[in-house]
């Protein structure tokens, strides 16, 4: 049988950014520290995934402070009031990534935390 860091090696060497990946993969945390992490911070880290995939993660690292930036520290009560046309100017923002259905997921995924507008989650 072969040893786990036989397979760590293996990962490494297949995959440039794997050192990376490994870094910023998250050790479990309590139940009590999950239920009191603010909405923002969940959206932000949901937000980070969807832009991850199938893009270059090291990218989206560099950038990711001109997200919180342009989406208001995804503050879901914001980004939920925003019209379709703010989400569309993002595609002229060369500062972010541009991915219309990647900044759409911003707004549907707000609207999970939130609930439909006039109504409470």
């Amino acid at each position: 049988m072969l040893s786990f860091s036989h397979y760590l090696e293996q990962a490494a060497s297949q995959h440039p950014d794997f050192d990376f990946k490994l870094k910023h993969a998250t050790k479990p945390v309590s139940a009590k520290k999950l239920a009191n992490t603010p909405d923002d911070r969940w959206l932000s880290c949901l937000s980070q995934c969807v832009f991850q995939s199938g893009f270059n993660w090291k990218v989206v690292a560099n950038k990711w402070p001109r997200f919180e930036e342009v989406f208001c520290d995804f503050r879901t009560d914001v980004l939920v009031m925003w019209p379709p046309e703010q989400y569309e100017k993002f595609m002229q923002d060369d500062t972010i990534i541009r991915h219309m259905a990647k900044i759409n997921s911003v707004y549907e995924n707000a609207l999970f935390f939130t609930g439909p507008p006039g109504q409470s989650a």
